[in-house]
């Protein structure tokens, strides 16, 4: 776990490192090549953990290795302009695969204990949720004609039930988060259909958020 934190910590401090942009991000001329060297190096340290046959990987390390590789992968998203379009949809496959792989290993992990979700602490539940907005964004795009977008559909609708069973009480983050789960899903096949895809992430949020809130309240 101590390996795993230590390596987010550096991916962090690595791709948010530039004085002169207003979110520190790395100049697109070198993140990509960081992006590279960094994949690798988590490669290696899930080879060293996997091997280690004294202390196995449990679930909870699992899903901490998944997550690592996901909030890496993130970084594709960001500042897109100046990526050549085969990097760019390397990268957006390479994400979209981990967010499949995170779903599917909580999802697996949720049958042998029926309390894993519930345990998770809250930035875990986040990665989930942060797993679904990669699937739902890329399934509604002109992307999708090289995703398996069957996968994709079936594991959106098992994280959004994993994200209802982590939570506790009725309105909590969890239990929102679901609900603009559901309706986030409708919301882009709808704006893809209608060539009204938001260009910046948060948008689609607010718009879900919105739409979820108006449920509630009517």
């Amino acid at each position: 776990m101590v390996e795993i934190q230590i390596f987010e910590d550096q991916v962090a401090k690595t791709m948010n490192s530039n004085p002169l942009d207003p979110l520190r991000l790395v100049d697109a001329t070198e993140r990509l090549s960081l992006l590279q060297l960094l994949n690798r190096q988590l490669d290696q340290l899930e080879m060293t953990l996997v091997s280690d046959f004294q202390n196995p990987m449990d679930d909870f390390r699992r899903l901490s290795m998944l997550a690592a590789r996901l909030h890496l992968l993130t970084y594709t998203f960001l500042d897109t302009d100046r990526i050549a379009k085969f990097e760019l949809n390397r990268g957006k496959l390479r994400a979209y695969n981990a967010a499949l792989s995170l779903i599917a290993h909580c999802k697996e992990a949720q049958e042998r204990d029926k309390y894993f979700v519930r345990h998770l602490p809250g930035i875990y539940v986040l990665t989930i949720w942060q797993a679904s907005c990669i699937i739902v964004k890329l399934v509604h795009s002109d992307d999708a004609s090289y995703l398996d977008v069957g996968a994709g559909r079936q594991l959106y609708q098992d994280a959004m039930n994993l994200v209802y069973k982590a939570s506790i009480t009725k309105h909590d983050m969890a239990y929102r988060s679901a609900a603009i789960m559901k309706s986030a899903w409708s919301l882009f096949k709808t704006l893809h259909s209608q060539n009204a895809m938001p260009s910046k992430g948060k948008v689609w949020y607010d718009q879900a958020s919105t739409k979820e809130e108006g449920a509630a309240t009517g």
